[in-house]
């Protein structure tokens, strides 16, 4: 059983509101490319794809052998229709936009076509998006997807889980009888609890009410050190924070001046900030790129402050 921090909301990753529902999805559904341990972007439901000499056109081989949870087989007709929904007008989520100005189309058998109307090193990264099955939702319209019952109580995808039961308490997954690798569990319980008071997650741990809880802040981690009664895993999320100087618009006035930028930039202490907020857990960015994302590189150029 896992603590949840938040109620989930849609189960539907082209409609995914907060951080619940995209662990909970991240069980379910999967897609065309994913992000290994290393910080690589490798093919999941693609097992591969080729680039034009242009670097605007991707075609992506589709996986074959793949099944859906109630069975049925995954096609390069679903990665089609989950994109073209991305791109429907009465798609309004995050994103809708980028996804409106990419070709996207079938290649030969079992490929899909991605065009774009510039070079985009990171496009692949954005194929992380989970696919839905055009069986369960073709014909719909956006709104009526996120209204599905196959967005919520019987969600399903080609993860190694899929819906079983969500009641006030939580949501409870089945191991999905179709997936490959097949998962350890039969079952995962997630248990949610009030974004108001996340630690009473963390005291469902404590008390064996659950088996683990995740997105610990620094302090909470700081007041478990030292316990024996847990385990605590700490790894690398690679998420960044930053602030941006808008330089136009009501920014105009004092983020016009590129050496008062500069200077702004230079004036922060970053190391002090990572210190003082995150409790040393975090390293500072150097360059635009953080030093963990995949695109970085220690050849680049940078700041000395």
């Amino acid at each position: 059983m896992e603590a949840l921090v938040g109620q989930a909301g849609v189960l539907n990753p082209l409609f995914e509101g907060d951080d619940s529902a995209r662990d909970v999805d991240s069980a379910i559904y999967q897609g065309l490319t994913t992000v290994d341990a290393g910080q690589n972007v490798v093919g999941l439901l693609a097992t591969d794809w080729a680039i034009s000499n242009d670097h605007m056109t991707y075609t992506f081989n589709i996986r074959t052998g793949v099944r859906w949870a109630d069975g049925q087989a995954f096609t390069a007709e679903d990665v089609l229709f989950t994109y073209h929904v991305l791109q429907d007008l009465e798609y309004q989520q995050p994103g809708a936009a980028f996804w409106r100005q990419v070709g996207i189309a079938a290649g030969g058998p079992n490929q899909v076509v991605f065009t774009l109307k510039a070079p985009s090193a990171g496009f692949p990264l954005a194929l992380r998006m989970g696919i839905i099955a055009k069986h369960l939702f073709g014909g719909m319209a956006p709104a009526q997807i996120l209204a599905s019952d196959f967005s919520g109580i019987r969600a399903m995808g080609t993860g190694p889980f899929k819906v079983g039961g969500i009641n006030s308490l939580g949501i409870t997954l089945d191991r999905n009888p179709f997936a490959d690798p097949q998962p350890y569990l039969d079952h995962l319980i997630l248990r949610t609890y009030p974004v108001s008071d996340p630690q009473m997650a963390i005291r469902a741990v404590l008390q064996g009410a659950a088996d683990l809880v995740g997105g610990l802040e620094p302090p909470e981690v700081l007041a478990l050190q030292g316990r024996t009664d847990v385990n605590i895993q700490e790894v690398r999320t690679f998420t960044n924070a930053f602030v941006a100087f808008n330089p136009d618009a009501t920014g105009k006035q004092f983020f016009s001046d590129v050496k008062v930028r500069l200077a702004l930039t230079q004036a922060v202490d970053r190391q002090r900030l990572v210190n003082e907020v995150l409790a040393g857990r975090g390293d500072t960015d150097p360059t635009p790129i953080p030093s963990g994302d995949w695109a970085y590189s220690t050849s680049a150029g940078r700041s000395a402050f």
